[in-house]
């Protein structure tokens, strides 16, 4: 007599990667007003070493200070837009730069990797909606200081 087992396991349930669409070149952010304010200002300074900072106000080129980790510097900011739409995020170098809303990533909808002005490297625009806060992760900066401004596109 033939005596067998059989064993089966259940699918695992993952849950669905999020996926976002390859951001469009026609949907780069400009450059122009932002190339204002890391010419003239206004200037304000973070420091994202040690915890999360509030990035409260668009239109201002930031200094943000980072901390030391394996693979460079890396910090957080807090932005809470008081207003829905596309955003642009202009850095004066090239960083990695991750929105997140929720732990979620916000998808990116547009790059722009080069800048027709001094002051400014490359720009990366997120769509926002008014009051929900988003966290600005940079990680693996080459520096321990980096500069950026938020503008609403």
């Amino acid at each position: 007599m033939l005596t067998g087992i059989a064993l089966a396991c259940a699918p695992e349930r993952l849950e669905p990667e999020r996926s976002c669409p390859e951001p469009l070149a026609a949907e780069a952010p400009r450059f122009e007003h932002a190339c204002e304010h890391a010419a003239i200002g206004p200037f304000g300074s973070l420091d994202a070493s040690r915890e999360a900072v509030e990035l409260r106000n668009t239109h201002m080129l930031y200094t943000v200070t980072l901390r030391r980790t394996t693979n460079g510097y890396a910090g957080e900011l807090r932005f809470t837009p008081r207003a829905t739409g596309r955003y642009g995020i202009f850095m004066a170098s090239d960083f990695p730069l991750l929105a997140r809303e929720d732990g979620d990533e916000v998808c990116l909808r547009g790059v722009a990797a080069q800048s027709p002005c001094e002051g400014l490297a490359r720009a990366q625009a997120y769509d926002l909606v008014e009051g929900r806060s988003v966290e600005l992760a940079i990680t693996d900066a080459a520096t321990s200081t980096v500069s950026l401004v938020v503008e609403l596109l």
